[in-house]
């Protein structure tokens, strides 16, 4: 936690494993660098389905009401979330270095 990029890739990749909002607000305990969690929370909505509620909620409904199978649906699903989450997880380290 000591700079913005730790912060940044601290909150990006825990938002894999535990949420955004919960990986933001434990992280944001520890350090002074509001704008590289916001981005990184932000940003790690992508990913995984646990990445965020909405990835979730989203699963949950194309399971209960889709017409194609759950594993076709994951498999596009995820990968559209994951090339999201590499682009713009460059993007996010770009305007740290850059512009904040």
């Amino acid at each position: 936690m000591a700079s913005e990029h730790s912060v940044y890739l601290t909150s990006l990749v825990s938002s894999q494993f535990i949420s955004n909002v919960p990986s933001t607000v434990l992280i944001g305990k520890f350090t002074n660098f509001q704008e590289a969690l916001f981005l990184g929370s932000n940003i790690g909505g992508l990913g995984t389905v646990v990445g965020s509620m909405c990835n979730l909620l989203v699963f949950k409904e194309y399971t209960d009401f889709g017409n194609h199978g759950q594993g076709r649906f994951f498999l596009g699903f995820s990968a559209l979330n994951f090339a999201g989450l590499a682009i713009l997880g460059v993007m996010g380290w770009i305007i740290l270095d850059f512009v904040l």
